[in-house]
């Protein structure tokens, strides 16, 4: 996340810099004319405003390429892990069904707030992947915390439930 932060403000700064150099004015055409050498040496070689905008701007592209690839390699991990709850939850809630009624109604409490935390992550989830740029950064943290919110109600509700079939079976 830190590395992706500096690029984009390095890749920001070489922006700003082609467009100041760009408003700096000047001759389009290069200072020299070469004919003969096919790479001109260091020397040789001019660098136009054109050529700095041009950069300046496959560099913004590339970031932004990145940073598409970043979120869609995120999504495709939330989604996976939102998955691997729901198989969880459907089989705590299967199990739930043959518990003395007691015990079961304590496990359905904590299986609906399992539920509620998953369907809120599943709403971040929804949210990041209608924003683009910037935002998603932004919506990241969010979800992060969704998802750091199921895993302890999972947690929760998994300890419990193995205490209940503990009971169940003690019995």
């Amino acid at each position: 996340m830190q590395g992706l932060r500096k690029l984009g403000k390095t890749m920001f700064a070489v922006a700003v810099a082609g467009a100041f150099l760009a408003g700096c004015g000047g001759s389009e055409e290069p200072a020299t004319q070469h004919s003969a050498p096919e790479r001109p040496s260091a020397e040789e070689r001019t660098v136009t405003s054109e050529d700095v905008k041009e950069e300046a701007t496959e560099a913004v592209r590339t970031t932004m390429d990145y940073a598409e690839a970043k979120k869609e390699e995120y999504q495709q991990e939330i989604e996976a892990k939102l998955v691997k709850y729901q198989e969880e939850i459907n089989k705590i809630a299967v199990q739930s069904r043959a518990m003395a009624e007691d015990a079961k109604v304590a496990i359905d409490q904590r299986l609906q707030a399992l539920i509620d935390k998953k369907d809120a992550a599943q709403k971040k989830l929804a949210e990041l992947q209608s924003t683009s740029g910037k935002a998603w950064e932004d919506l990241k943290a969010g979800m992060d915390a969704a998802m750091d919110d199921l895993k302890m109600a999972f947690e929760e509700a998994s300890s419990h439930f193995d205490s209940s079939e503990q009971e169940k079976g003690g019995s």
